[in-house]
């Protein structure tokens, strides 16, 4: 059944709830505050599975948070902070936008680590790779600690749709309803409907975002000016 939660028919369509039937806004803070052992991301497979559905929704807003991308104009500042502590290569302008193409891919608070270590470790001006390598393992984890959510999500549809599965006939013989006459029989109940509804913004954590030439550009130019002074 696990193909049927993404299909694309009526049925599915029909789950999808409207604006005025959204739910109020979970206080993801005082969810995962409430429940040590919802610490992310080491929360286990199966806290997930038997969480409450506001539950589910504070943990996927959180992983949301955490695997969203920094800012590319923060990342600019952070970068030029930290990259003043030692003399620009002289060819800086050809491999400044490296430097960001190399971070731009990474959540806020990986970043910020990388750049502290880098700090504290690093006696000469750093290479993107030593930048990225220190994180590289952690944001790996983040990414298959994140995958346990919707493993979890899916077997609990799964759980609601295989009841369904089967239909007795009046002569005796079982009848195999159909992905569609499952998904329309789950369409009023609404914990499959509030469980797909996670399921979807999981799918939608967003990626890097495109570089936006001016800012880097200008970051760049400026540590150049420092450089010269």
């Amino acid at each position: 059944m696990v193909k049927a939660l993404k299909a694309a028919h009526p049925a599915a369509a029909a789950m999808r709830p409207s604006a005025s039937s959204e739910p109020a806004k979970t206080n993801v803070a005082a969810v995962l505050a409430s429940r040590p052992d919802f610490s992310l991301p080491t929360i286990s497979y199966q806290a997930l599975v038997d969480a409450s559905i506001s539950e589910l929704e504070a943990i996927a807003t959180e992983w949301r948070r955490m695997l969203t991308p920094i800012d590319l104009k923060e990342l600019a500042v952070a970068l030029e902070a930290t990259l003043a502590l030692w003399p620009l290569p002289p060819n800086w302008d050809q491999i400044g936008p490296f430097y960001i193409e190399a971070m731009r891919e990474f959540p806020r608070d990986l970043v910020f680590e990388a750049l502290r270590h880098v700090r504290l470790t690093s006696s000469f001006f750093p290479k993107p790779a030593e930048l990225r390598d220190p994180i590289l393992d952690d944001m790996r984890g983040l990414w298959l600690q994140f995958g346990k959510v919707g493993k979890a999500i899916r077997l609990r549809l799964n759980r609601l749709a295989e009841p369904l599965t089967y239909e007795r006939t009046s002569d005796g013989p079982r009848r195999q309803r159909s992905e569609t006459e499952i998904l329309e029989m789950l369409a009023s109940n609404r914990e499959f409907v509030a469980l797909r509804r996670i399921l979807n913004s999981l799918e939608r954590v967003p990626s890097a975002p495109e570089r936006p030439r001016g800012e880097v550009e200008a970051a760049i130019a400026r540590m150049r000016r420092q450089c010269e002074t």
